[in-house]
């Protein structure tokens, strides 16, 4: 039967990296790189699984990474889908990858998972009910059906595996590539997945290819063809039902009970290893696989050359003797009716993407059971909570009905632990919610789904509200609880007393957001998450402490940092809290002091000395970010801070939509995905 989908590789030959090498070998590009894949050639076709088979460094996850155009280093060879070449536009619209390791994002069910999926992949020419029908159908294919409401994190290793394949194959690929789709599974497990994917394949006349490493016997009748890969040569590819008939005719006849997929490969293993040591009645072969690639066993160079050569005279014959196999088709039935894929008929549109992805990312925040409830109470009342804590600690200072001149350096330190606590809570509140949704775009980027902006916009909507609410709350718990509302002035009125409580909230409210901004521009190169909040914590303390005017004067920096200040936010955050604090604030006028034994002296006038440091408020802002004669009008308006505050979170937000286009650094991507495959 002539099948419409057929997969040809030809004549590939790939170069990579054979080791992992040290973060700095990574920067500098000098990881060892040597020849993985030598002029594969194999076929595949509609309605077959095929199977690629070899140890540990033959090439197979190689092999996988080039079809699906992810392979990093020099490649040449043909790869035809249905004589269309393979590119990175036409394998993210028309096939799929499932990794060896899959993280799913948790606070999501089965159902929700693969719903969403569905939605980000198929256009609105796709009907919600035919969406949700083929949700159902794919439940019911991998046995999910009882668990569609069970959390993601709930489910033991088999029922998350089939979650990961179901994931892709809710689609509908023409093509989906599996790496070690067994693996760490029991072999009923495995039997299970195996069938499964068989059965998929022959009712849908789609492609499956799947790498395994150790295959087990009873699997053997699922699998249509198989590629036998050693040392990144074929020594074998044909539809199964003729790999007895082929390695008889050379003279490897296979015993009745042994398993095929194992025997040969063992066979090679002693075919390709002759030295072996006498245990007194059997020779002990020494395993080929050790003296492969980065683990080569050096032990004498012509051990090596042998084994080599040993390779080549296998390859040679399956040239010579097997290649009319790899183009034979092992489909015999004509029945099967080929169905459009559903990736046919479009993906929708990038407005449409954002949206799904904000309600998948607010589904993944409010539920989750007990654990779910948890976290999203941390979320909401962190910041909350160390800013009562801050109240609690300053609270009997601030509303104390006398006040002394050591109040300049309290609502000094208020104003930097306030914005300490915004960064910090923002920090990990981000972290913990942003890097699952980061891990997810790494692979659903690879498939297509969505770009780098659509992420960076969802993730920024999603923050949007909640951070409204939290600092909001927080910042009135601050503004009326530390007696910000009151006012000396005899014109003062209630409404008078909040007139700064907007700038107070949206300055926190920028800080929020701008610490959440920058944890996202982190997480797009650095993968742990304690990491990720130290840099940025520290980049945060250490900006607020140097120009935020809190602990020393800008005027005292150097003149380069000062001229940094511009260009940093916590400049005009601090001006705006500073100002709300001291500018014109008449209750800060010619305020006493007192010594170490509760003695009171009296400040009046306008010169200071010992003890007596600040006439009042503007003059400590004078001292902070300008000369005694300059008139800080200008410079300490509230809102004009504010809302350059402000600009800053829209600025790093506009630098992580162009980071997020840029393409990434290999070393980067390697963080993200199995490091060095089997090469």
């Amino acid at each position: 039967m002539a099948s419409d989908y057929v997969l040809e590789v030809a004549n590939v030959f790939h170069s990579g990296q054979v080791e992992k090498g040290t973060q700095i070998q990574k920067l500098i590009g000098a990881i060892r790189t040597g020849v993985i894949l030598k002029d594969v050639s194999m076929s595949s076709f509609g309605g077959e699984l095929s199977a690629v088979l070899g140890s540990k460094g033959s090439g197979k996850r190689a092999f996988l990474d080039v079809i699906s155009r992810r392979a990093q280093g020099p490649t040449r060879g043909q790869i035809m889908l249905n004589g269309v070449p393979m590119s990175m536009r036409l394998f993210q619209d028309s096939c799929g990858f499932v990794g060896k390791s899959q993280d799913l994002l948790h606070g999501l069910t089965v159902r929700q998972t693969l719903s969403f999926t569905i939605e980000l992949s198929l256009g609105s020419k796709i009907s919600a009910d035919s969406k949700s029908s083929r949700v159902k159908q794919i439940l019911a294919d991998f046995a999910l059906t009882d668990l569609r409401n069970r959390l993601v994190e709930d489910l033991n290793k088999s029922e998350y595996r089939r979650l990961a394949i179901a994931k892709n194959l809710v689609r509908d690929p023409v093509l989906l590539l599996l790496d070690e789709p067994t693996n760490d599974l029991n072999p009923l497990d495995a039997y299970f997945v195996i069938s499964i994917l068989a059965n998929h394949a022959k009712q849908n006349n789609r492609i499956i290819i799947l790498t395994i490493e150790k295959p087990r016997s009873d699997i053997f009748p699922f699998l249509d063809r198989a590629t036998y890969l050693c040392l990144g040569d074929v020594v074998y590819t044909g539809p199964t039902r003729m790999m007895l008939e082929y390695f008889r005719s050379i003279g490897f006849p296979c015993p009745e009970l042994e398993n095929p997929l194992m025997y040969y490969r063992k066979l090679w293993i002693r075919t390709l290893m002759p030295r072996y040591v006498e245990d007194g009645t059997h020779p002990t072969y020494l395993p080929i696989f050790s003296v492969c690639l980065s683990t080569v066993d050096r032990r004498s160079r012509e051990r090596f050359v042998e084994s080599n050569n040993q390779i080549a005279s296998l390859v040679e014959k399956f040239k010579i003797e097997g290649v009319h196999y790899q183009h034979l088709s092992n489909t015999t039935t004509t029945d099967i009716k080929t169905k459009i894929p559903l990736t046919a008929f479009g993906r929708p549109s990038t407005v449409v993407k954002i949206w799904i992805l904000l309600r998948r990312s607010l589904s993944g925040f409010f539920h989750g059971g007990a654990k779910g409830i948890i976290r999203a109470l941390f979320h909401l009342l962190f910041l909350n909570i160390l800013f009562f804590f801050i109240w609690a600690i300053y609270f009997s200072s601030m509303t104390r009905p006398v006040q002394f001149q050591t109040i300049f350096s309290t609502k000094r330190g208020l104003i930097l632990n306030i914005c300490v606590a915004t960064h910090l809570a923002a920090t990990i509140t981000a972290v913990l919610q942003v890097a699952p949704a980061r891990t997810a775009y790494y692979s659903e980027y690879r498939q297509g789904l969505y770009n780098g902006p659509s992420f960076v916009v969802s993730q920024t909507l999603r923050s949007f509200p909640l951070s409204v609410l939290v600092t909001f709350t927080g910042s009135l718990l601050l503004y009326k609880g530390l007696g910000h509302e009151d006012c000396f002035s005899p014109k003062c009125t209630a409404l008078l007393g909040y007139h700064h409580f907007l700038p107070f909230w949206l300055t926190i409210w920028a800080c929020f957001m701008f610490s959440e901004q920058q944890v996202l521009g982190l997480l797009l190169a650095i993968k742990s998450r304690v990491a990720t909040a130290i840099i940025a914590v520290f980049l945060s303390t250490t900006a607020l402490v140097v120009w935020s005017g809190t602990t020393r004067s800008l005027l005292g920096l150097p003149n380069i940092l000062t001229y940094m200040s511009y260009g940093s936010h916590a400049r005009y955050v601090g001006i705006t809290l500073n100002s709300i604090e001291f500018f014109d604030q008449e209750n800060l006028n010619n305020l006493g002091w007192q010594d170490d034994e509760g003695r009171i002296f009296p400040c009046n006038g306008n010169t200071f000395g010992f003890g007596c440091r600040y006439i009042n408020g503007t003059h400590y802002l004078q001292e902070t970010y300008g000369l005694l004669t300059v008139n800080l009008d200008e410079l300490m308006n509230v809102w004009h801070n504010a809302l350059i505050s402000v600009s800053f979170f829209v600025g790093m937000f506009a630098l992580n939509l162009v980071l997020y286009v840029l393409p990434i650094p290999l070393f980067i991507k390697l963080k993200f995905r199995e490091e060095i495959t089997e090469a």
